[in-house]
């Protein structure tokens, strides 16, 4: 069959026309289960898109290397609780859920620290003729926004351990979920415009190699897969599949010299004593 096309196949003489029709009944059955699947899932999705997303952001030409941490992961989050509050309203111990959630946005939230937010500092001094730039919130330079978030953290994590009832619980949740809405939108309102506007589009996708690089150990390789499923489940079918091609997209893009990765590295404190060549992916 290498050079039949799917009409050669489905007369094929030698194929009876009960077979024909049950390959057609099984592709059609597929095809509508998966639609009412897809269907299903957007209907629970509640968070999609961002408050920044004017056309002049979503038709950047770096747009895509810069959507996946700041629209894509955020909605990720906030889709997960209202989730997770959703089980807690029916009585359910969403303790393992709610640590792997919180797993997930310590390790976001680490390489927004260490990595990302020093740059962006240290190119917005360098770049100073640049125009249009956005002061970053003292609250997000100083990480003192994390700070708010895991106090919130604490606290539904208290509620989860002791005996408070369900309502308590998503009260809990319900503080956490507010705060972190207001802090992730943010960030889309004043980092991802300023990454945009500071880094190439090959910078920008070096900066994003440094999270999934094992070397580094922001996010190892089993930490990774988990993460990509949980990321997968908690947006639309829509964000999803531009998720799948901004993954590829990263895998596909051009060598960059050395000198650019240790440009990058002197502005990151924490890769001053790495080599240069653990960081280059």
């Amino acid at each position: 069959f290498e050079d039949a096309s799917t009409a050669d196949i489905l007369t094929i003489p030698t194929m009876g026309s009960s077979i024909r029709h049950l390959l057609i009944g099984i592709t059609i059955s597929l095809a509508v289960g998966l639609g009412v699947t897809l269907h299903n899932h957007d209907s629970q999705i509640q968070y999609s898109g961002s408050i920044s997303n004017s056309s002049e952001i979503t038709n950047h030409p770096s747009y895509n290397a810069v959507v996946d941490n700041y629209v894509f992961m955020h909605n990720a989050f906030r889709n997960d609780l209202v989730k997770l509050t959703r089980l807690a309203k029916q009585g359910h111990d969403v303790s393992i859920e709610f640590a792997d959630w919180k797993d997930t946005l310590e390790r976001h939230s680490k390489v927004e620290d260490e990595i990302f937010i020093p740059i962006l500092e240290a190119r917005r001094k360098q770049q100073t003729n640049k125009k249009g730039g956005l002061e970053v919130p003292r609250s997000i330079a100083n990480g003192s926004a994390h700070d708010e978030i895991k106090a919130l953290i604490t606290k539904v994590e208290t509620s989860l351990s002791s005996s408070s009832s369900a309502q308590e619980v998503v009260h809990k949740i319900g503080q956490l979920e507010k705060a972190l809405d207001t802090h992730l939108q943010e960030e889309e309102l004043y980092i991802m415009p300023n990454m945009l506007k500071y880094f190439t589009y090959r910078e920008l996708w070096a900066l994003d190699s440094f999270i999934i690089n094992p070397k580094l150990e922001y996010c190892p390789p089993d930490v990774l897969v988990r993460i990509t499923l949980w990321w997968f489940a908690n947006i639309n079918v829509s964000e999803g599949w531009t998720l799948m091609k901004n993954f590829v997209r990263a895998g596909n893009q051009p060598k960059m010299p050395v000198e650019s990765w240790e440009a990058l590295k002197r502005d990151i404190p924490v890769f001053h004593d790495i080599p240069t060549e653990i960081l280059i992916s």
